[in-house]
């Protein structure tokens, strides 16, 4: 017999932190160190608001497994590309729970409220995004697996919200949006949030 759904989870993707391996863009202008640190005080900020959530948490990194106290469990990711990783992490997480979110760690505008949003949505909706200012998302959230969302689509261009919205389209799937927020990504991006280039300003 198997065991009944739990309600909610919260699915973190992160990279471990190592020199060349994260914000590359961001690293052009900035340097590796400077990348690093950024990254860092914004993966303490996504954890923080993770905190906060009445949902359990699961973080899913790249190559090396990192405990933290918010998670309820900790796995590496799972696939060759973004798009199969995410639906890897969906179709793991959704034979468990009932609604899944998945955000990623670059969202200085992360928030609790925000997260509570997503769920709220997630009851009346099959799709939750969360629009990018750069054309992708930073958050989606589903209540089944949707796999046809994470297939013929190249991430890191303007077009992914607008691909994955025609997709969920032609899946006939109800979609609930969220505001639209800037991720960061690019030193054009840093530039709207000064408190991270200086790091003697407060954290997120």
């Amino acid at each position: 017999m198997n065991s009944p759904l739990q309600h909610k989870a919260l699915a973190i993707f992160l990279k471990n932190n190592v020199s060349g391996q994260v914000k590359t863009r961001l690293a052009k202008k900035v340097g590796h160190e400077k990348a690093m640190e950024v990254y860092s005080r914004l993966c303490t900020h996504t954890l923080r608001v993770a905190e906060k959530v009445n949902a359990s948490v699961f973080g899913f990194y790249t190559s090396e497994k990192e405990a933290h106290p918010v998670f309820d469990e900790v796995h590496l990711q799972q696939g060759s590309g973004l798009g199969e990783r995410m639906k890897n992490a969906f179709e793991f997480l959704l034979n468990r729970y009932e609604q899944v979110v998945l955000i990623g760690s670059d969202l200085p505008d992360l928030s609790a409220q925000l997260l509570q949003k997503a769920f709220e949505l997630l009851e009346e909706n099959d799709l939750v995004l969360g629009p990018a200012l750069d054309g992708g998302y930073y958050l989606i959230a589903l209540r089944a697996p949707q796999p046809q969302l994470f297939e013929d689509i190249t991430y890191s261009n303007a077009q992914v919200l607008e691909r994955t919205l025609a997709i969920a389209k032609a899946s006939r799937l109800s979609v609930g949006l969220l505001e639209p927020l800037r991720d960061l990504d690019t030193f054009e991006d840093l530039k709207h949030f000064d408190y991270l280039i200086d790091s003697d300003q407060r954290t997120p």
